[in-house]
């Protein structure tokens, strides 16, 4: 969790930098790590559209959920981590035409 508030240690370099580090590391690996996950779920349910919309609506948002409100980092930049991640698998939802 971000300790900004709490001043009695100060405000220097070293605790900005430290923090960073930590809120990014975080961010970044666990969102890799769930979209590891979805891509490997994915793969299973491909030619289902509506699953495949549903499914990543609901993931990104528990990626949002779990970094936020649950670890403390930033939801945001996982999120992001997560996109960029399941776009480098995939770039569209596949559809079958009738």
């Amino acid at each position: 969790m971000c300790s900004f508030t709490n001043l009695k240690s100060g405000l220097n370099v070293g605790n900005i930098a430290y923090e960073f580090v930590y809120i990014v590391g975080i961010s970044v690996t666990m969102s890799y790590l769930i979209s590891v996950a979805t891509i490997a779920l994915l793969r299973r349910i491909e030619l289902d559209t509506d699953s495949e919309v549903t499914f990543t609506f609901c993931i990104a948002y528990f990626t949002y959920y779990t970094s936020e409100i649950s670890v403390g980092v930033s939801g945001v930049l996982s999120v992001v981590v997560l996109g960029v991640c399941i776009s480098s698998y995939k770039s569209s939802i596949n559809y079958r035409s009738a």
